[in-house]
């Protein structure tokens, strides 16, 4: 298991203060297979590994062309992808979806690869 989802699996109900839902080892290991498939592809681990107030956890991978955020969930999970431009107000939200069931690697493959994260690339 990858030690940010380790320190994630230990967060109690209420983390936040504020409801927030406590992360099952479920999700942690859905996050963890995921990332470790696409690793294992030659992709970039997440920059960033991060719980939601849903107890759902976000894997973010960003560089200068944009960014891609997978919110793994007990059967669900859901894809975010921006391209950059050269100002905020020129950011395109360019892909997004929620499915069911395990996440389909060649989506997250080919944004991934579109957004240049093969390890040595970008955020390596």
């Amino acid at each position: 298991m990858l030690p940010d989802i380790n320190e994630i699996l230990k967060l109690p109900d209420n983390w936040d203060n504020d409801g927030a839902r406590q992360v099952s080892e479920n999700i942690g290991i859905r996050a963890n297979r995921l990332a470790v498939d696409l690793y294992q592809m030659g992709y970039c681990l997440p920059r960033e590994i991060l719980p939601t107030s849903e107890g759902t956890i976000t894997l973010s991978w960003w560089a200068e062309g944009g960014m891609c955020d997978v919110e793994m969930g007990e059967a669900e999970y859901s894809v975010l992808v921006e391209l950059y431009g050269p100002t905020p107000e020129n950011h395109i939200p360019f892909f997004g979806f929620k499915s069911s069931g395990s996440p389909h690697l060649g989506y997250i493959q080919a944004m991934l690869h579109l957004l240049g994260f093969k390890r040595g690339v970008n955020n390596s």
